[in-house]
């Protein structure tokens, strides 16, 4: 009976592992069907979110908006002319500049940028 107890052992281990596999097989199996189905579920939202900002885009279009206005007896004109002013180029003093450090935190590295970049204004007519 020594010989019966080792094999009736080995065959409940064995199929304790085979029972354990199946079971992995199976949770592999279910979790791919969940991130199929939840990646579905992205694609379509996406597409939504495309679909519904490319229709708040053509609601704030101005030729709509005058459309709209002009419905509702509204005066309303788009800009006949666009009038860009320059600014001139200030100099800016040795010492208000700040050498560009490697190191250094964010903040310093738009000040340094901001040392360098101009910016231009633009204003409309009405």
């Amino acid at each position: 009976m020594k010989g019966f107890g080792k094999i009736l052992l080995g065959f409940s281990i064995l199929t304790g592992l085979l029972l354990f596999y199946v079971h992995q097989r199976v949770e592999i199996l279910r979790v791919s069907y969940r991130i199929h189905s939840k990646s579905s579920d992205l694609a379509q939202k996406v597409e939504d979110f495309r679909r519904l900002k490319f229709e708040v885009n053509k609601m704030r279009s101005p030729d709509r908006i005058q459309k709209r206005l002009e419905d509702m007896s509204l005066p309303f004109t788009l800009p006949k002319q666009i009038e860009v002013l320059r600014v001139p180029d200030q100099a800016v003093p040795p010492s208000e500049t700040k050498p560009f450090l490697p190191n250094s935190s964010p903040d310093s590295f738009v000040d340094f940028l901001g040392q360098w970049i101009q910016i231009a204004q633009a204003r409309t007519e009405q």
